[in-house]
């Protein structure tokens, strides 16, 4: 039998393990005002060592956040989600599992004629989903999927909403907006109240 004291250490060191669970000891307060991401070229060789995709998941253990990510080569690191290229001089996203050994359930998808505000939940099923080359429409709204993470004792994804809002091709940048649910499989793009 564990004494108090013990007890108490055992649920001060599983906390944070509880804390990052999608039943209500979750992240309460999260907020989806969007962040704002400058990503490079992943296909330009100058730009090498520019951040030029975003990783979803790893900022999400109170609030999650679009970080971009470098990466050397496509399959350098697999700890991003969507990365940006270029094909025959056209921007297109390039979702992980386009790459052999990359979780293939990430993925990315375009929504129907709508603005990004309205989008407050990802659509149902998996169909809109593309694990594939995207090309990219400046001002339009994808809905994204990232890859398997751990959720507390389980693993599961994280939905969200991306919009490019600027492609420089002299540069070989894109900008673009993004928000992410923190809770593993909720398709809300807004908190609840």
């Amino acid at each position: 039998m564990l004494s108090m004291r013990p007890r108490i250490l055992l649920v001060l060191a599983l906390f944070p393990l509880l804390a990052a669970c999608d039943d209500g000891l979750g992240p309460r307060d999260w907020n989806n005002a969007p962040d704002t991401v400058t990503v490079y070229s992943l296909s330009r060789p100058e730009l090498l060592g520019m951040p030029s995709a975003i990783d979803l998941v790893s900022s999400c253990a109170f609030q999650c956040s679009a970080i971009p990510i470098s990466v050397e080569s496509p399959g350098a690191s697999g700890r991003w989600d969507i990365a940006f290229s270029e094909e025959n001089g056209q921007p297109v996203f390039l979702p992980s599992g386009v790459f052999q050994g990359f979780d293939d359930r990430v993925g990315i998808g375009l929504l129907e004629e709508t603005s990004f505000d309205a989008i407050t939940r990802v659509p149902s099923g998996s169909e809109i989903f593309r694990n594939e080359v995207v090309p990219i429409q400046i001002g339009r709204v994808y809905a994204v999927r990232s890859r398997r993470e751990s959720c507390g004792f389980s693993v599961g994804v994280r939905y969200g909403k991306l919009q490019p809002l600027a492609y420089n091709a002299a540069e070989g940048t894109l900008q673009l907006r993004v928000v992410v649910n923190p809770y593993c499989n909720d398709r809300n793009l807004v908190p609840e109240d």
